[in-house]
C-alpha cells in the first residue's frame, strides 16, 4: 500500500510551471475614469474592468481595479459594485503594505486572491455586493487553498486589507471551490483492539480524500466526532493522525492515532455507526485577513468552507466592526443531501493585537472547527536584547502593533509569567532588514532573547474604546464559544448553545497569548449545554503545575446570564487567578445528563487545588485562587446544590 500525498494548487487552472489553461479576465484598453463620477465619489462598475461571472479567473483584473480606486479614494469616496451571480478568483496577487515605522520598509504579501494595500485617505472604499443569498445574490468563490511555486507551498487568502484605514466590504458570500475537509464514517471492523494505530475511513459521497496540513512537518490532521448534527459529547478535543493510505472505493486508512485517542474510538466508534467524522486539516489561509488596518468594516456577509480560519485580524490596526458577518455551513453540491459538518477547518474569527475599538454583533458562527471567537492580546518573541543600552530587538511586520510611548510588560517564555512591567517605549529605529529596536526607559535585567514583549495599548480594548462582542449566536463550534485574552471590554446578549470546550474562557494561554484580562463584563447572555467544562471560565495557564497565587485577571464583572444544562461533572461558573470578579444575579436551570469531557489543563488545575469531583458536580460557582470575591443574588433551580463554594486558596 502506498501512501498518499495531496499538493492543491491554486487552482484547477495552473499547472505547476504557471501556465494557464482556462480563460482568465482581459483588460483592452485599460479604464481610466469613474463611472458616475463627482467631486466626492467614484462608482466602480466591476464589469467594465473585465470582471465577469463568465470568467475562470478574475484576480488581475480586480487588482487593476483596486489598484485604480485607491488612487481615487485620495480625493473622494469609492465604491466598487459587484453584480449577481458568482465570480471566481483563483491566482494569488502580489501586494506590498508599508511600515508603520518606516516608510522605506515594505513587507510583501503574495497570498491573497483580492487585495487593497496602503489606502491611506479618510475617504471610504467600499467593495460592494448585491447580497449574500436570494435573487440578488453575490457570490465571490476562491479556487483552491495553496500554492505550490516549487520552493515552498503557500496558503492563500480570500480577501486581505493591508496597512489601509477606511475599507467596507459588505453584501457578499465568500466560499470555496471545494471542501477543505473531509467527512465519513470510521468503519467499525477496522477497530479491533485499544492498541492499535490504525483506522478505515469510508468518505461521504462528494468528499475527497483526507488532506494534509500545509505545513506537513509541524501539523497533523485532526478528528471530530458528530452524532447526528451536533459535536458529540464525549469527543477528545483533538485526536491527531500523521498520514493515510488511500485504499480505493473512497475508503482510507489514518495512520499512527495514539493509544489514548484510539481507545476513544474504540469506545465509541466500534459500537455506533451512527457516529460520524470530519478531518479537520487546516490546509490554507484566510477568507477575510485584515493587516495593521484601522476603521474597517464588514457588513450582510456570509463565510463558508474557510480552508483555516474564517477571519484574522493581527498586527495593529483599530475600529474593526463585523456586523452580520456569519460563519455557515454551505454545500458544495446543491442537489446533496449529505450536509457538510463543518463550516471550514480550524477557527472562527480569531483578533490579535488590536488597540482598541472590536465590535463584532448581530453574527452566528456556526459548526466551526475549533474556537470561535478568539480575542488575543497578542505577544511579540524579542529576538535580541541589548540591556546596556535598555533596548530589544523585534521583528518589525509582527510588531506594528507597538507605538512610540506604548507602555509594555515582559513575560518570560520559560515560566510565562510576567518579569518585568510598565516600560514605555521611548524609541523605535528600524534597522532596515526587517527588525525593529526598540528603546525602553528604564532596565530589564534578566530578560532573555525569546522572551515576550506586549504592548498595554495593543489589548483588543482600550479604556475610552471598548471591545463590544453583543448579539451574537456561537453553536455547535468544537471549541469554546469566546476565548479571550483582552481587556476594556463587554460581552452581552449573546447565545452559546453546545460549544465543545466551553462558552466564555477568559485566561491567558501560552507565552504568545501571555497578557490577561483586565475590566471585561459577560453579562446577560445564555449558555445552552456547553460539552467541556463551565459555562464561564477565568483561568490563566500560567498557573497550571504550580499553585500559583499570581491573579492575573483583574476586574472582571459577570452578571445575568443565564445557564442551561450545565454538564453535570464542572461547574457553571468557575473564576480562578482573578483579583476583584463581581458574580451577580447568574441562573443555572438544569443539567444534562451525561458527564463532559474537562480539558486536562483545567483537569489538572482542579486536582492540584484539592477540589473534589464532588464540590465540581454540586456547585454552581466555585472560586479557586481568587481574591476580592463578591456574589450575591445568584440561583439554581436543578442539578446544583450549592449556588457557591469556595477553596482555602481564595481570600
Amino acid at each position: 500500500m502506498k501512501i498518499s500525498h495531496i499538493v492543491f494548487l491554486t487552482s484547477s487552472l495552473m499547472l505547476l510551471n504557471g501556465s494557464v489553461i482556462a480563460a482568465e479576465c482581459s483588460l483592452n484598453p485599460l479604464p481610466n475614469s469613474c463611472d458616475n463620477s463627482s467631486s466626492t465619489h467614484c462608482q466602480l462598475d466591476v464589469s467594465r474592468w473585465g470582471v465577469t461571472t463568465a470568467n475562470a479567473d478574475n484576480s488581475s483584473c480586480f487588482k487593476k481595479l483596486t489598484d485604480f480606486a485607491t488612487t481615487q479614494s485620495i480625493n473622494k469616496t469609492v465604491d466598487i459594485q459587484f453584480g449577481n451571480g458568482t465570480y471566481k478568483f483563483a491566482s494569488p496577487v502580489s501586494a506590498s503594505a508599508i511600515s508603520r515605522h518606516s516608510s522605506t520598509m515594505q513587507f510583501s504579501f503574495n497570498d491573497s486572491r483580492i487585495a487593497i494595500a496602503n489606502k491611506t485617505s479618510n475617504n471610504l472604499l467600499q467593495i460592494k455586493g448585491r447580497g449574500k443569498d436570494g435573487a440578488n445574490m453575490t457570490r465571490l468563490e476562491f479556487i483552491g487553498f495553496q500554492q505550490n511555486n516549487g520552493v515552498s507551498t503557500i496558503r492563500l487568502n480570500g480577501i486581505s486589507v493591508l496597512a489601509s484605514k477606511y475599507v467596507s466590504i459588505s453584501d457578499l458570500s465568500l466560499t470555496h471551490d471545494r471542501y477543505p475537509f473531509s467527512q465519513g464514517i470510521i468503519e467499525p471492523s477496522s477497530i479491533n483492539s485499544r492498541t492499535d494505530t490504525n483506522v478505515i475511513i469510508k468518505m461521504d459521497a462528494g468528499y475527497g480524500a483526507p488532506q494534509p496540513f500545509a505545513r506537513n512537518t509541524t501539523d497533523k490532521s485532526f478528528i471530530v466526532t458528530y452524532k447526528s448534527d451536533t459535536t458529540f459529547e464525549k469527543v477528545p478535543s483533538d485526536i491527531q493522525f500523521e498520514g493515510f493510505t488511500d485504499l480505493g472505493g473512497g475508503r482510507y486508512e489514518l495512520l499512527n492515532i495514539n493509544r489514548d485517542n484510539m481507545g476513544f474510538l474504540y469506545n465509541y466508534h466500534r459500537n455506533d455507526t451512527t457516529l460520524k467524522v470530519t478531518l479537520s486539516p487546516k490546509i490554507g489561509g484566510e477568507s477575510l485577513y485584515f493587516y495593521n488596518s484601522d476603521n474597517i468594516t464588514g457588513r450582510n456577509i456570509d463565510i463558508s468552507n474557510a480552508p483555516a480560519v474564517a477571519i484574522r485580524s493581527w498586527a495593529g490596526g483599530s475600529n474593526l466592526m463585523l456586523d452580520n458577518v456569519n460563519y455557515i455551513r454551505r454545500h458544495i453540491n446543491t442537489n446533496s443531501d449529505i450536509a457538510p459538518l463543518m463550516a471550514g477547518t480550524a477557527g472562527g474569527y480569531i483578533i490579535q493585537a488590536l488597540r482598541g475599538g472590536l465590535t463584532i454583533k448581530n453574527s452566528l458562527i456556526d459548526h466551526n472547527a475549533d474556537d470561535t471567537l478568539g480575542l488575543f492580546s497578542q505577544n511579540i518573541a524579542m529576538t535580541a536584547i541589548n540591556s546596556a543600552s535598555n533596548q530589544v530587538t523585534v521583528n518589525e511586520k509582527k510588531a506594528q502593533s507597538i507605538h512610540l510611548n506604548d507602555i509594555l510588560d515582559i513575560f518570560s517564555s520559560q515560566t510565562l509569567r510576567r518579569s518585568h512591567a510598565k516600560l514605555t517605549v521611548i524609541g523605535i529605529n528600524s534597522t532596515g532588514d526587517g527588525n525593529l529596536v526598540l528603546t525602553l526607559d528604564k532596565a530589564f535585567s534578566g530578560a532573555n532573547a525569546g522572551d515576550y514583549i506586549g504592548s498595554r495599548s495593543a489589548t483588543i480594548g482600550l479604556p475610552g474604546n471598548r471591545f463590544k462582542i453583543q448579539n451574537n449566536v456561537l453553536r455547535h463550534n468544537k471549541g469554546r464559544g469566546i476565548r479571550a485574552n483582552a481587556s476594556f471590554g463587554d460581552i452581552t446578549n449573546n447565545t452559546l448553545t453546545r460549544n465543545g470546550n466551553g462558552g466564555v474562557w477568559l485566561g491567558s494561554d501560552d507565552g504568545s497569548n501571555g497578557q490577561c484580562n483586565s475590566s471585561v463584563t459577560v453579562s446577560n447572555n445564555t449558555f445552552n449545554e456547553q460539552l467541556h467544562g463551565p459555562s464561564v471560565l477565568i483561568h490563566s495557564a500560567r498557573g497550571r503545575h504550580v499553585e500559583s497565587t499570581d491573579k492575573c485577571q483583574k476586574n472582571i464583572t459577570i452578571n445575568n446570564n443565564t445557564i442551561n444544562n450545565q454538564a453535570k461533572n464542572a461547574p457553571g461558573i468557575f473564576v480562578d487567578n482573578v483579583n476583584k470578579v463581581t458574580i451577580n444575579s447568574n441562573t443555572l436551570t438544569s443539567e444534562f445528563s451525561g458527564s463532559s469531557v474537562i480539558k486536562t489543563q483545567l483537569d489538572e488545575r482542579l486536582d492540584s487545588s484539592g477540589i473534589s469531583k464532588e464540590q465540581r458536580k454540586n456547585t454552581m460557582i466555585l472560586s479557586n485562587y481568587a481574591k476580592k470575591v463578591s456574589q450575591s443574588n445568584n440561583s439554581s433551580a436543578r442539578g446544583k446544590n450549592t449556588v457557591y463554594s469556595k477553596t482555602a486558596n481564595t481570600k
